[in-house]
Formats: structure tokens, sequence, C-alpha cells
């Protein structure tokens, strides 16, 4: 089985960990299976990868929204068609546009299942726009998508509401980090 892992915009926070923790556990488990995991810079993923795993690096620098999206569009499905998977897993709350194969969504954003009164009062405008666009593209992402991750079972009741089958969400709840940081280390 070929399976590319898409975390480009894991970067941060508890982003970097859930990405870093299923690919873990995703060696671990099927160690003959062959990956391609698309990551951040200097994130930590490259310590992760073993000999049955490919990493490809996703460079952030200037350019913001924009540059992402060009290489969304454009260079992660020339990257993804190169190494001709079976499935796709992404694991950013987007799926990847412009393929034909299966993908698999890990979806851990509940403002884009929630109604605008939920996002609380030090909300403004550019994050009811962002969300609302956002929204957009996950109803859109459902039309493409074979299967759905969520982390609770209420999330999944949500995600049905909005017409997506049920025998195709699972919950993944989320896990603790198996990695510390080298600062946490030495405190230890």
């Amino acid at each position: 089985m070929r399976v590319v892992i898409v975390a480009h915009n894991l970067s941060a926070g508890g982003g970097v960990s859930v990405g870093r923790n299923i690919f873990k556990s995703l060696l671990d488990t099927v160690p003959d299976w062959f990956f391609l995991i698309i990551h951040p810079e200097n994130c930590g993923y490259e310590e992760v990868a073993t000999g049955n795993a490919t990493v490809s690096r996703f460079a952030r620098r200037n350019g913001g929204v924009f540059k992402r999206g060009l290489f969304e569009f454009f260079v992660l499905p020339k990257i993804i068609k190169d190494f001709e998977p079976d499935v796709i897993l992404c694991l950013g709350n987007m799926a990847c546009w412009r393929l034909a194969y299966p993908q698999v969504m890990l979806f851990h954003n509940a403002y884009f299942v929630y109604p605008a009164r939920h996002y609380g009062r030090s909300a403004d405008l550019r994050l009811y726009l962002l969300v609302f666009v956002q929204k957009l593209i996950f109803r859109f992402d459902l039309t493409r998508i074979k299967h759905l991750l969520v982390q609770t079972e209420t999330i999944r009741h949500r995600v049905e509401k909005l017409g997506f089958p049920s025998q195709s969400v699972s919950v993944l709840p989320n896990a603790v980090s198996f990695f510390l940081s080298a600062d946490m280390q030495e405190s230890i």
C-alpha cells in the first residue's frame, strides 16, 4: 500500500503533535507500507521518518495564503501524482484538489460545523469571513473524500447532519503527544 500523508499546514501547536503521532503510529503499525509525508520544515517530522517513508518539505516563507494556494493547487498534485499512491490521508481539515485518488481527511476544526453564535465574543469580522470561506471549502471537500476522521461523537453527528454518510465517518480521538521537545526532556 502506498499512502501520501498531507500535513504541510500542521506547523504549530496541537497540529504538529497530531501529525507526528499519526505518522509514527502508521509507520509502526504497517511497516510494509510505503509513505510519502508532505510536511512543513523544522517541525520534527523528519525525526519520525524511517526507511519506508519519503519526506517532502513545504517551506513556509513570505507569501502567506497566496503562496500556500499556489502550492496546494499546482505543486502538491504533481508531488502526489509522482508518488502514485493508493490513498491520500489529509490531516489539515482540507482535501487535496485536482486529484482522483481516494482521500481520507482528518477533521478537527469545529468552527466548520457550528453556527457563528458559538465563535465567542472575541470573534471579529476577519474570523467570520475566514470561517465562512473555510466552511464552503469543507462542504465541497465532503463531496470529494471517501472517509472522514473526526475527534468526537458530537462532531460526527454534526457532520452527518450536513449529509455526509455515517458509514464514512470514524471517530479518532485526540492523542497525547509521544514526542517531547528537547527542553521538556531535560526538565524531566
